[in-house]
């Protein structure tokens, strides 16, 4: 939803902010349809205002399924995922155009992972819970106990219940 085929300088929410992305997207026109709109993105505190006021608006019905787990695991995954050379690069560097990528680019950039203490520091200072409508937290800690079908029966009745 935020990214297309060449992105410079990340997507849109981060670089004009959340409050002109989401006025100008297709998002208030399916809220006013009522329709369904799933995204995954790590939303945080800088986003939250303006999704609050869209869903209040439109009398929207959020669900926030909001990830977590220790913040060494999630750090470890993060480095590995960048280290192990399949992520695509748009992820990695600040400027990607698909026409002009040449691999040597990301040359040193995969070595450039924050510190454990910068990781912490910066994820506590974003908060990504934003706790929108039907909370469900998650731990991901272990993939294997996740609940799925708990998750789905709350999503259910939670949408009978509005």
């Amino acid at each position: 939803m935020f990214r297309g085929p060449s992105v410079c300088r990340k997507s849109p929410v981060l670089t004009a902010g959340a409050a002109s992305y989401f006025s100008a997207s297709e998002m208030p026109a399916r809220m006013w349809e009522n329709k369904t709109i799933l995204i995954e993105y790590p939303f945080y505190q800088k986003h939250r205002l303006k999704l609050r006021e869209l869903i209040e608006e439109y009398h929207y019905a959020a669900v926030t399924i909001f990830l977590h787990t220790d913040m060494r695991t999630v750090y470890e995954r993060g480095r590995n995922r960048d280290h192990d050379g399949s992520r695509h690069p748009g992820h990695l560097l600040n400027c990607y155009h698909r026409e002009t990528f040449t691999p040597n680019l990301l040359k040193g950039v995969q070595d450039t992972f924050v510190s454990y203490e910068d990781f912490c520091a910066g994820t506590a200072q974003k908060d990504y819970d934003i706790h929108l409508g039907l909370r469900i937290p998650v731990d991901v800690g272990d993939f294997s106990a996740i609940d799925f079908e708990g998750i789905i029966r709350q999503i259910i009745d939670y949408e009978k219940a509005v």
